[in-house]
């Protein structure tokens, strides 16, 4: 009997195994059209409250609180595009000075350094800062590039808003699951958004400080990039790099201008942030983390900012079914509710 068990197992975990892979394929093929649709759904999720108030307590016909609630997404995505692209300009216009003022850097260290017992264990001190040099230029505008091609994401993203919006009805009333979707969502977000304008902030205010030129636009730019976990608050600290070496003689000046907006960072994004978002959407942070790089792989950078909530929703759905509570427990951390069940020889079957 305990044989067969383990072979029905066995042939259990083998198809989930499949159908996960054939799901990932899926994913992976329609992640175009999917990935807006799915941003499109968590902006509705925002919106909706604004609609339904204009229709139910301001009594606003619907088709023109639909047009409002639409101009007001309307207008906050062109006020985003608008800070992106004024901030991808900005730094363009200083990035003929980035090459100059690198080797101009790389030749200061490489006087500092003592390169003849650096090389006798391997090490070409002087190379290395030649070549990073050379990299951190082009990955800057690289990065900048890809963020203003996403036009076109951006235009997908509002068509699926378009249609969505104009098919919600306003005196719908979601429970249960859904309810419970909408709210994490929302709270998800707003949680986002405070950390994120946090971030900026601070960023802001230490860059100019040390009177670092485009100040305000790497503020604007780590406010953005903070949306994006992990990878965000990386290129948020390294940006200002260029600019420093351009605009400071001192090392410490630009070591400064790195430490403290970083150290900002890493208080924020790996303290404070996945502490109310582990709270608020309950998932352990060691989940938030698989699920980041789970997301990445699949949609990029696309899915890293999107990794939390929708593991969060797979979690929801997972808690509604005796068969998989087990594994949204564990999502959550709940390490004493498995122990407590595999004591009191209980199976998940």
């Amino acid at each position: 009997m305990a044989q067969k068990n383990e072979n029905i197992w066995l042939i259990t975990g083998s198809l989930v195994f499949l159908a996960l892979v054939a799901l990932c394929m899926v994913l992976q093929f329609t992640k175009v059209f999917l990935v807006p649709f799915i941003m499109a759904c968590f902006v509705i999720s925002m919106v909706s409250p604004l609609l339904d108030w204009q229709v139910l307590k301001l009594k606003i016909p619907r088709s023109l609180a639909v047009v409002l609630t639409l101009l007001v997404v309307v207008i906050v995505i062109a006020i985003v595009v608008v800070m992106v692209t004024g901030a991808v300009n900005s730094i363009i216009e200083v990035a003929g000075q980035y090459t100059d003022s690198f080797k101009a850097f790389t030749a200061k260290t490489a006087e500092i350094l003592d390169n003849e017992k650096l090389k006798a264990n391997g090490i070409d001190a002087e190379q290395i800062l030649k070549d990073f040099g050379k990299k951190i230029p082009g990955f800057v505008t690289d990065t900048l590039g890809q963020i203003k091609s996403a036009a076109a994401f951006l235009f997908l993203l509002t068509i699926f808003i378009i249609f969505m919006i104009s098919g919600r009805d306003p005196g719908t009333v979601r429970q249960g699951v859904l309810g419970e979707i909408d709210q994490k969502v929302r709270r998800f977000i707003l949680t986002k958004m405070v950390s994120s304008a946090a971030t900026g902030i601070l960023v802001w205010v230490v860059l100019a400080i040390f009177k670092l030129q485009l100040a305000a636009v790497f503020g604007m730019l780590a406010f953005l990039l903070n949306f994006i976990p992990s990878i965000g608050s990386i290129i948020a600290t390294l940006l200002p790099i260029p600019v420093a070496v351009a605009q400071y003689d001192s090392t410490m000046a630009i070591t400064m201008v790195v430490v403290l907006p970083g150290c900002v960072q890493i208080v924020i994004g790996n303290f404070l942030e996945p502490k109310f978002l582990g709270q608020s959407m309950k998932l352990h942070p060691i989940t938030i983390l698989l699920a980041l790089s789970f997301w990445g792989l699949l949609w990029q950078i696309v899915g890293m900012l999107l990794a939390v909530p929708i593991t969060a929703i797979i979690r929801i759905i997972f808690m509604q079914f005796d068969m998989l509570r087990p594994a949204g427990e564990l999502m959550a951390g709940n390490l004493e509710y498995l122990v407590g069940t595999s004591k009191e020889g209980k199976n998940w079957k």
